[in-house]
């Protein structure tokens, strides 16, 4: 269905919309195709062989009524395997991590010690395990020496339950959570993930038909449906360091789960009850999060043409209408069946007697049919491990709240179906328990987007180097936003907030004008000057959210001669908050602060000065103590319905290198640049307060009232979510070099025998980006630089092979990235290479 693709840098924004503030990638599809088009490829990494994708595709089109009309139908279908971090050396053997060293030595020279970043390996998670630290108390920190029974760490293992030891590893400067080595969890080996797995399939058409000579009408039809997995996300938690229902498990020493050796080993302690902190990784799905997308989208229209006097016009009308439905969906614990299910207890012929007595039950087997009717375990006998409120539930004498294992649920509890869970090691819960304690938490979001269209281009006046032409037009936009949470997802059965229901809408009125005007062409002659060109757009936007703006762009291309020309713009640009950043629901969020007027924090920020002004004028004293360092808070996170349009100027100066001695060789290359103010972001309540302190018109500045003190100072509620408070530069050379011969006619030149014949095209092509730049600071912080890092390597390209026989197409990719930096933003004596993280290859052909 792709006819070409053109790529216009930085400049696409006042002639394709408001959003394009990077620029323009513009696929022109195939409006006029007759015949039958397989294609198809396949790619794997080159390293390991893995993460194989698979496309393939057919396109299909023929014309109707004498050539009048045509239709051009599509079918595409995408495999994607996952690939998981944990697979690659450099993410679970040994990664290196930093320990900040304060006043450790002077690196640059100055005079001055300077914090150095010293490179440690094996970062661990210390504070819990798969299976479970197990512990005399509810805090365990095995690098401080807290939480052993007389200096000896112990654990359960994975699959066994057996209690085996705990290998502390080294203390890491200011941390308690994490160690250097040792046992523990290896936290970012098992969620980070290189690529989802996935499955598309696509289907279009576009048709069109001549009403008459000059008026055409046409359409275009797409849906796509992907799904996609999260392959591992960091799940839950049951560690003291996050409390409530997250917080470390109090046991008893007789629980019925313990197997023989485990409780043999807690006598040996002297345990008569223990606590167990563990990553829930084995019973919560992983951490998967999995999404189903569905698109459709629909464009009708006009288009034609006239003339008046010597000037051609051109004109179109359109309407488009499209939908996105997303579902995403992942396991969640159920609070109240989870705290149910962890008081398990042996059933006795003292429990069954009990039921007797109580008057349910005429005899033991009728006891135990009572147990057996309530209970999600597969029976209930004499020995067998089941949930105690579900005896006391048949006794009758079950009475609210109930506690135990260090939980209170002060609901009435889930009973019918509950089956006991086993946490003594990873891998223990069986799938009745699994049933039971959680759910899948499900959430919707639909989107819908019309756009009414109108444009008018032609001829203006004709110059010496040729016409001046011009395009002009109106656009409508309305975009409109629903967010539905399931059952789960909406309570507080969960762990998660819950989530409400919350939907949205805005209208862009847009209004543009474009212009180019030839100056100087080839037959005037103008020595050492074959051609020059000046173009400029600009785009009125009228949201009716983040208020009026205007982008706009101009430039020109200047040719010295057939072989070099030099070209170069500047843009301005606006990109519009998208309905996630105005319309996100409320949700319950807790965080903690480094509250800027705290006094460990008072002489820090980009002007201290003015930081201790404003906490003064506040009416705090400067040595003030906040809670919330150590202690989180409750407030909301939301949407923003207030948000501006982001504003980005940018220029790009490149020049385009055909030389006529080598046929069939182009090159193209851009230096690009482009600053962003007002950017959108979503701040952390930590920088929330930085911003409001650290402004020089406080306390006018909007974030300062998204927190509210007491009477003390202390903070007792905030709301978080996006901002307009941050600003970018990026810089980049990109180039493109593309080389295509004749076979024979290459063979030809070598040997007159082997010239001659059909032997094909071989095409080659280049397309890559030299990062130079890419600052990113939220308002009160130092700029915060990426480029080296995995996301923004200096260096990434793509080459392509190409041999075209005929109908017969057949192409090579390889995808390369650059080396990555441990820490783009470290000091030189602590910046350290990884190994090449991305070098992809791809076979793909394509029969007509």
């Amino acid at each position: 269905m792709v006819d070409r693709i053109e790529t216009i840098p930085v400049r696409g924004a006042p002639i394709y919309g408001s959003d394009a503030i990077a620029g323009t990638v513009n696929v022109i599809l195939k409006d006029d195709f007759e015949g039958f088009n397989l294609s198809g490829q396949y790619g794997l990494t080159t390293d390991k062989g893995d993460g194989e994708q698979w496309q393939i595709q057919g396109v299909w089109g023929g014309n109707f009524a004498d050539g009048r009309g045509n239709v051009v139908t599509s079918i595409e279908f995408n495999r994607q395997d996952g690939v998981r971090g944990g697979t690659r050396d450099f993410f679970s053997k040994g990664e290196a991590f930093f320990d900040e060293q304060p006043d450790f030595a002077d690196v640059d020279g100055d005079g001055d010690l300077d914090d150095v970043n010293t490179i440690l390996r094996d970062q661990q998670v210390q504070i819990i395990s798969l299976g479970g630290i197990i512990s005399p108390g509810p805090t365990v920190i095995p690098s401080f020496g807290i939480g052993s029974f007389g200096g000896e760490f112990l654990q359960f293992e994975d699959g066994t339950g057996n209690i085996i030891p705990f290998t502390p590893g080294a203390a890491i400067n200011g941390s308690a959570f994490f160690a250097a080595g040792g046992d523990g969890v290896d936290l970012f080996d098992l969620v980070d993930q290189i690529q989802s797995p996935l499955d598309r399939i696509v289907g279009s058409s576009i048709a069109s038909y001549k009403l008459t000579d000059n008026i055409t009408a046409f359409s275009e039809m797409l849906f796509a449906n992907t799904n996609a997995v999260e392959l591992s996300n960091q799940a839950g938690f049951q560690t003291f360091a996050f409390g409530g229902d997250s917080g470390a498990l109090e046991f008893s020493s007789d629980h019925p789960f313990l197997n023989s050796q485990a409780r043999g080993e807690l006598a040996r302690v002297g345990a008569d009850t223990f606590y167990v902190n563990r990553f829930n990784f084995d019973f919560l799905d992983e951490g998967r999060q999995r999404l189903e997308s569905s698109l459709w989208r629909v464009v009708a229209g006009l288009r034609g043409d006239f003339k008046a006097g010597e000037r051609t016009f051109q004109w179109e009308a359109s309407s488009v209408f499209g939908e996105s439905d997303i579902e995403t969906s992942g396991v969640s614990i159920i609070d109240q069946n989870f705290v149910n299910a962890l008081d398990a207890i042996s059933v006795t012929e003292g429990d069954l007697q009990s039921l007797i007595d109580a008057g349910v039950a005429d005899d033991r087997a009728g006891a135990i049919a009572e147990l057996e009717a309530l209970s999600g375990t597969k029976s209930a006998g004499v020995g067998d491990i089941i949930c105690r409120n579900v005896l006391e539930f048949a006794r009758g004498d079950i009475d609210p709240p109930i506690s135990g294992n260090g939980l209170v649920d002060t609901d009435l509890p889930g009973i019918e179906g509950c089956a006991p869970v086993n946490l003594f090691g990873a891998g223990q819960v069986s799938p009745e328990a699994l049933a039971f304690i959680t759910g899948n938490s499900v959430t919707n979001s639909d989107i819908k987007q019309r756009v009414f269209n109108v444009n008018l281009s032609g001829d203006v006046f004709e110059l010496p180097a040729g016409w001046a032409g011009f395009s002009a037009g109106y656009e409508n936009r309305q975009e409109t936003g629903v967010f539905n949470p399931g059952f789960l997802a909406a309570s507080n059965l969960n762990r998660s907030s819950p989530a409400n229901r919350t939907a949205g809408t805005f209208t862009t009125n847009e209004v543009f004008l474009e212009g180019y005007i030839p100056v100087i062409s080839a037959d005037m002659n103008i020595p050492f000057l074959r051609s020059f060109s000046l173009e400029g757009a600009a785009r009125v936007v009228d949201n009716s959210l983040a208020g009026t703006d205007t982008t706009y762009t101009f430039g020109g291309q200047l040719g010295f001669t057939e072989d070099l020309q030099i070209r170069g713009n500047f843009t301005q640009a606006i990109r519009a908050p998208s309905l996630t950043e105005l319309f996100t629901p409320d949700t319950l969020s807790f965080s903690f602060a480094s509250d800027p007027c705290d006094s460990r924090f008072l002489d820090e920020g980009p002007d201290p000065a003015t930081r201790q002004a404003n906490c003064a004028a506040a009416g705090l004293p400067t040595d003030f103590t906040s809670d919330i360092v150590n202690a989180s808070r409750q407030g909301i996170n939301a949407g923003n319905a207030d948000l501006r349009n982001e504003v980005a100027e940018s220029y790009t100066i490149g020049a385009i290198f055909t030389p006529r001695w080598v046929p069939g060789f182009s090159l193209t290359v851009d230096y690009v640049n482009v600053q962003i103010e007002d950017r959108i972001t979503s701040l952390t309540l930590t920088q929330i307060m930085q911003s409001c302190f650290d402004s020089t018109d406080f306390p006018n500045v909007g974030t300062c009232d998204q927190f509210e003190r007491d009477a003390t100072g202390q903070v007792v509620d905030f709301r978080s979510g996006f901002n307009n408070a941050a600003s970018s530069e990026f810089q980049a050379v990109v180039f493109d070099a593309n080389y295509s011969f004749d076979i024979s006619q290459a063979l030809g030149t070598l040997s007159d025998s082997w010239g001659g014949g059909d032997k094909g095209e071989l095409g080659f092509r280049v397309n890559g980006i030299r990062r130079i730049q890419n600052d990113f600071s939220v308002v009160g912080e130092e700029p915060n630089e990426v480029i080296g890092s995995f996301s923004d390597p200096k260096w990434s390209a793509t080459f392509d092979t190409t041999y075209t026989y005929g109908p017969f197409r057949a192409f090579w990719r390889i995808v390369y990235q650059d080396k990555t930096l441990l820490d783009p933003q470290g000091i030189t004596s602590s910046k350290m290479k990884l190994e090449n993280l991305s070098q992809q290859q791809g076979l793909g052909l394509s029969i007509t």
